[in-house]
């Protein structure tokens, strides 16, 4: 035989997600921010500088925070390139490139010379830490109330 639970208070513990949901999304959004940055900074300082693509795809190298379509949340996006090309030379350059292709027979090819992946993993504790923080701020700041 099921047993039959009862909660008592679930109204309450509703109206406090949801302040804390529309409080906490500005520290939210600010950890994310921050971490983004962070994340841009740092590839941009590891990626490799020669030729003038490399120094192209550099500048190109940048983050956002933006709303999600449904507008339940926030989401950073940390991106290399600003156009097909330049997003393929980023791919090149991180994974590198095997010798020959279509139409370029006579290409050496190249070792990997990986940035944007090595920043993103010296720097996503960092970032994590610094999300929960914020969630667990807003959470103490509403169980107070």
């Amino acid at each position: 035989m099921a047993r039959m639970k009862y909660v008592t208070g679930l109204d309450d513990v509703r109206k406090a997600f949801k302040r804390m949901s529309e409080e906490g999304a500005r520290e939210l959004t600010d950890a994310l921010g921050k971490g983004a940055a962070e994340i841009e900074s740092t590839a941009r300082m590891l990626a490799p500088v020669g030729e003038e693509d490399e120094r192209h795809m550099r500048d190109t190298i940048s983050s956002t925070v933006r709303p999600l379509p449904n507008g339940r949340g926030v989401q950073a996006i940390v991106a290399v390139g600003t156009d097909a090309e330049t997003r393929d030379a980023a791919l090149r350059t991180e994974f590198g490139r095997a010798p020959g292709g279509v139409g370029q027979e006579g290409h050496p090819g190249h070792d990997p010379q990986p940035f944007f992946f090595t920043a993103y993993q010296a720097v996503a504790k960092r970032v994590r830490n610094r999300v929960k923080r914020a969630i667990a701020k807003a959470a103490r700041r509403t169980a107070q109330r």
